[in-house]
């Protein structure tokens, strides 16, 4: 199964707020984030799993500093 964006739709977020911050090795968008927004992004794919390796996700790493401000 695979999860993301169908790139037949991006066309639709052309000149808005959103944008698409990061693809895959297959060029397929897989995170989003909102301009207008302090901290404000969606992923396709799952950050919080490099804990199991012991490893801090950049995304996580900027979110909490984000949160302490």
């Amino acid at each position: 199964m695979v999860f993301g964006v169908c790139p037949k739709y991006l066309n639709l977020f052309t000149d808005s707020d959103l944008i698409f911050s990061s693809v895959d090795h297959h060029g397929d968008p897989k995170s989003l984030e909102l301009q207008s927004h302090s901290f404000f992004i969606g992923t396709a794919f799952q950050p919080e799993r490099r804990a199991l390796e012991n490893k801090q996700h950049p995304i996580i790493k900027a979110f909490l500093n984000a949160c302490l401000g």
